[in-house]
């Protein structure tokens, strides 16, 4: 499959489009109180959380800190904003993320910045360092709704949840994936190793997508000159400067795979493992056997829900999905094991002792309670994957699914570190680029 076509509508690099606001237009002022007392059509965050505790009322044009003037809006969440601005200090932009008051306070925000300072301050000379997003400063902003914690970052284009909705079947190429596992492995081999910390939620929208193009900063700046911001107001009515609309930065065509940069994000919720650990961690598709019953875990519980990331890349599916049988007693986790079971093997007696939860879900002999005949009915990867991919060679097929199947195993003790990973003689075979 050509790098050039495996975009859905070959989407230029930049779209020049008109905008309903211009480049010169002044965007009104914020209504002197922000907090909205009923419902306004507004596709985006909550306007009623622009109040006391909520959202900091950013206007385009705000700056902050001296030095960060905000040029467009890139998206939200329950708990922030994210902008870019240029830093005028050196003429550069930035990605500055903005959380609530709420949640920019407290023992919680105090520990989930800490962290995030060890891990950009633990080894700047390792490789695997440019694996995680790049924090450059972190400052509270005081505003109308309370203190503001702000984050500010290399600005990235996409996370990979939006980059696989452009592809077809939403199947990456395999000489994509590679150059990613590559890329985010050294990333985790710097958690793991130089800053001894677990990631906990890999996940697609917690790994972004940018570009190394050498001049990176041309590209944007040529982007903003074509793509005005736009604001909510011209179409929804009288709403308030901060009803911006929000628009990532496109990602352009390139010739090349090992122009594409990945790092992982959602880093505030990593987990020094040398302290206290909460049980659950993990989305619940990617979640490893260990947590699933409540067994202790470790650095391996990043390594096998990275597992299931790339193998759903090649497959445009989730690996595992967990469904409820009311009428057989079987929960989401017990089917969730059941699949584990059919694609790597019998349960470890060892690991089951060891799980706070497993007497939910096994017996005495370490069978499933209510999944049964898993034996006679094997679910062999790559026979999934051949499947659902019949682009990839049979070589790719095993190659990769051994790759997967040594970040997968059902004891977490015999699971490839990140550091031997890199090491894989497949995953270091170079593709050619047809």
């Amino acid at each position: 499959m050509k790098i050039t076509n495996w975009f859905k509508g070959r989407a230029s690099s930049i779209r020049s489009r008109r905008s309903s606001v211009g480049a010169s237009t002044v965007l009104p002022e914020p209504t002197p109180t922000p907090d909205v007392q009923v419902p306004i059509p507004f596709p985006e965050e909550k306007i009623q959380r622009y109040c006391k505790g909520g959202y900091h009322p950013t206007i385009l044009g705000d700056l902050f800190q001296k030095r960060y003037k905000v040029v467009r809006k890139l998206g939200y969440g329950p708990n922030s904003t994210v902008w870019l601005a240029l830093d005028e200090k050196i003429d550069r932009h930035v990605a500055l993320k903005i959380f609530t008051a709420t949640n920019s306070d407290g023992i919680g925000e105090s520990r989930r910045l800490e962290t995030l300072k060890y891990i950009r301050d633990s080894d700047s000379k390792s490789p695997g360092r440019g694996g995680n997003l790049n924090l450059f400063a972190i400052f509270a902003h005081p505003g109308p709704h309370g203190i503001h914690s702000c984050l500010v970052m290399e600005p990235m284009h996409q996370n990979l949840l939006e980059f696989t909705a452009r592809t077809e079947n939403r199947i990456i190429p395999l000489v994509i994936v590679k150059e990613m596992t590559r890329q985010l492995l050294s990333g985790l081999d710097y958690l793991h190793r130089s800053c001894d910390i677990t990631h906990t939620d890999i996940q697609a929208r917690n790994i972004l997508v940018s570009v190394s193009v050498e001049d990176f900063e041309y590209f944007i700046r040529k982007f903003l000159e074509m793509n005005p911001p736009r604001y909510y107001g011209d179409e929804y009515g009288d709403l308030p400067g901060y009803a911006v609309a929000s628009e990532k930065l496109p990602i352009p065509l390139l010739p090349r795979p090992n122009l594409f940069k990945f790092k992982f994000a959602g880093l505030g919720m990593s987990q020094y493992v040398d302290k206290t650990l909460p049980e659950m961690i993990q989305a619940p598709f990617f979640r490893a056997p260990e947590v699933i019953i409540g067994a202790p875990w470790g650095h391996s519980a990043d390594i096998w829900n990275f597992g299931c990331i790339i193998f759903e890349l090649l497959q445009g599916r989730v690996m595992f999905w967990g469904k409820e049988n009311k009428e057989k007693g079987i929960t989401p986790e017990e089917d969730h094991l059941g699949q584990m079971i059919q694609c790597f093997g019998t349960f470890p007696l060892e690991l089951i002792g060891q799980g706070k939860y497993s007497y939910k879900y096994f017996d005495c002999f370490g069978d499933l309670i209510h999944v049964k005949n898993l034996a006679m009915h094997p679910f062999p990867l790559e026979k999934s994957l051949s499947r659902w991919n019949p682009s990839l060679s049979k070589t790719d097929v095993v190659g990769f699914t051994r790759l997967v199947r040594s970040m997968m195993r059902l004891d977490p003790n015999e699971r490839r570190t990140a550091q031997l990973l890199l090491r894989d003689p497949w995953l270091n075979i170079q593709e050619e680029i047809g």
